[in-house]
């Protein structure tokens, strides 16, 4: 799949299609700005503007603002799930991020992605989100490729696939036990029908977290890798299911060293109501709110 993406000279996405039954072209519609239950056709309308002569006229359509709304942000994938569904769905997620150019057809309108720009038919986009209006530091299609492609030291690459990471965490997949499978591709570019088993229960490709929540890796790429001296990895046991190293594995086993002491770990909610995380080690109890691992806050106290 790699190979396949990553040589294609250009990639159609069926962004407004929510399956494999819809096709690709789709009557444009927009939400009324003013409430989002409205679906408003994206068509021009012919206004007089004159009653003396009826050739005077100009032509008016609804203000379209989904496209650039979804693609102006890499964080928002389920805020567009009716407008642009491809781009909730995990398998899809690397098929954007490694062709050197697709066209979307949105629900509102065409949007162009490539490695240096992305624009729309109204041209909005190419004057709000465009590499010279806002540097494009953060845009993943940008960061992806250009550290492939530059010679990047392996922190940086590192840095970036955590935000592949956990960009990928929060979308969909029909069967979970695909997580590892659906980004092989990305994989196999930043490494130098079987049955399908799950993940292991270390990796991150186990911990799906949906919605509005994502796996936060903000403290190492705010403070880098560090080694944790009192922890070490001993060795790594893979057994594939096929020639490819980062699809389906059959078993993975992963030893580690480090401290260690009795713990009871429990769950429940606060007073407030918020979901709490609660650790009992040696007679004494930790409470941390769940929240707490999804964000950017810190867990050291644990």
């Amino acid at each position: 799949m790699a190979s396949v993406y990553s040589n294609s000279y250009l990639t159609i996405a069926a962004t407004a299609a929510s399956d494999s039954h819809h096709g690709l072209f789709v009557d444009r519609w927009t939400h009324s700005s003013a409430g989002v239950g409205l679906k408003l056709p994206v068509d021009a309308l012919r206004v007089p503007t004159s009653v003396d002569n009826s050739d005077e006229s100009i032509f008016v359509r609804p203000w379209i603002h989904l496209a650039h709304d979804r693609f102006s942000d890499t964080e928002n994938a389920q805020d567009h799930a009716e407008d642009a569904p491809l781009l909730t769905r995990a398998w899809a997620f690397q098929e954007r991020l490694l062709p050197s150019r697709t066209l979307h057809v949105h629900a509102e309108e065409l949007v162009w992605e490539c490695k240096s720009a992305v624009q729309c038919q109204c041209e909005h986009l190419d004057q709000t989100a465009s590499f010279e209006a806002v540097e494009m530091e953060e845009w993943l299609k940008d960061s992806v490729t250009g550290s492939l492609h530059a010679d990047e030291s392996a922190e940086k690459l590192g840095f970036v696939w955590l935000i592949l990471v956990s960009e990928f965490g929060a979308l969909h997949l029909t069967h979970e036990s695909d997580r590892l499978a659906a980004l092989s591709g990305l994989a196999s570019m930043f490494s130098v029908q079987q049955i399908q088993m799950s993940p292991p229960s270390w990796s991150w490709a186990s911990a799906y977290v949906g919605g509005s929540m994502r796996i936060s890796y903000n403290h190492i790429l705010d403070n880098g890798f560090v080694k944790d001296p009192h922890f070490q990895v001993i060795g790594i046991d893979l057994i594939l299911q096929s020639g490819n190293p980062f699809s389906w594995l059959e078993r993975g086993l992963l030893q580690l060293k480090g401290s260690c002491t009795v713990a009871k770990i429990s769950t429940g909610p606060l007073p407030s109501g918020n979901p709490q995380f609660v650790m009992t080690v040696g007679g004494v109890q930790k409470v941390i709110l769940l929240m707490c691992f999804f964000g950017a806050m810190a867990i050291s106290s644990i």
